[in-house]
């Protein structure tokens, strides 16, 4: 059975200090990428036969667990994106206390942690040591040590076995490049910002009672519309903004191709802007005058030459 792309989890445009071109870039590239390279995967393993090189079949299964993993740690990671939304008590942002996790979390992992002020500060410190790196940040429970605890994840695998991610932040460089460059301080500090809380309480309830995962789909409601991959050009999934439910696929696809417009002029006006730029710094470089002859060092050596030669005749 194929992966599908499921929508993200939060609307890009309303995130606060995460650009939306950095956003987009990294659902449609990072995570796509993972979905479509896992799909490739199940297909070739769908059709090995006998014949196949045991390392051949070996490989593939490595490549699956690390693209399963990537596909589901970003869709938990754009999951629990969002906090600006809740603006009442404990809501994690436009409070002076923004960084302070919520009350009913604080006291889920004080008994694992002492307090919430230290699981931040471990939380961050370990985001901070994958700087310049590349891996994920966990905050996991286990179910059979019935505990929180805070974990990195390396190449996608490294999970804890039988545990429950409930809070994810992507340290690789994809994640926060474009917006923040080698700053991967504010980066983690503009996530802190942006967590939504609700979602990871809801994850923490679902963990600790064996419990599905929430559905972290906002198209299923209609206070949040999502973005989602679908449609296609020239076999290129494309963007869509908006639910998934209820719509006429007619009007999916015209949204998805407007979106995808907007994205081709906004990439058109950035070139016609750089061409621009191109032609002021060749308009404004310096001209030489003219009639005036830029001579070598030798050329010049040897007008010396015969400027001292002729004024010796002269004289």
């Amino acid at each position: 059975m194929l992966q599908e792309i499921a929508p993200i989890g939060v609307r890009p445009s309303t995130l606060t200090g995460l650009s939306e071109r950095m956003v987009v870039s990294h659902f449609e590239n990072n995570y796509g990428n993972a979905v479509r390279a896992l799909n490739a995967v199940h297909r070739e393993l769908a059709t090995l036969d006998a014949d196949r090189p045991p390392h051949r079949l070996r490989g593939l299964k490595r490549e699956e667990l690390s693209l399963m993993g990537s596909v589901t740690l970003h869709e938990l990671y754009f999951g629990n994106l969002g906090g600006f939304r809740r603006a009442g008590p404990n809501s994690g942002l436009g409070r002076p206390d923004w960084h302070d996790v919520p009350d009913a979390l604080a006291a889920e992992i004080a008994a694992d942690f002492g307090s919430a002020s230290a699981w931040r500060r471990e939380f961050v410190g370990t985001a901070q040591s994958l700087a310049g790196g590349s891996g994920w940040v966990l905050l996991t429970y286990s179910r059979r040590q019935k505990r929180f605890w805070n974990q990195i994840a390396t190449d996608h695998t490294q999970a804890a076995v039988d545990a429950a991610p409930v809070l994810v932040l992507d340290m690789y460089e994809h994640a926060y490049q474009m917006d923040f460059g080698a700053n991967a301080t504010a980066y983690i500090d503009t996530f802190i910002r942006n967590i939504n809380w609700d979602t990871v309480l809801k994850r923490t309830k679902a963990a600790r009672n064996d419990q599905p995962p929430p559905n972290e789909d906002p198209s299923s409601t209609a206070d949040m519309p999502s973005l989602s991959v679908g449609g296609s050009d020239g076999g290129r999934d494309v963007a869509r903004s908006g639910s998934r439910r209820g719509v006429d696929r007619r009007a999916d696809a015209g949204q998805a191709g407007g979106r995808l417009l907007l994205l081709r002029l906004r990439r058109r006006a950035q070139r016609d802007e750089d061409a621009h730029r191109a032609r002021l710094r060749r308009a404004l470089r310096p001209r030489r005058h003219r009639g005036v002859v830029r001579l070598g060092r030798r050329a010049r050596a040897a007008a010396g030459r015969r400027v001292a030669h002729d004024s010796a005749a002269g004289e």
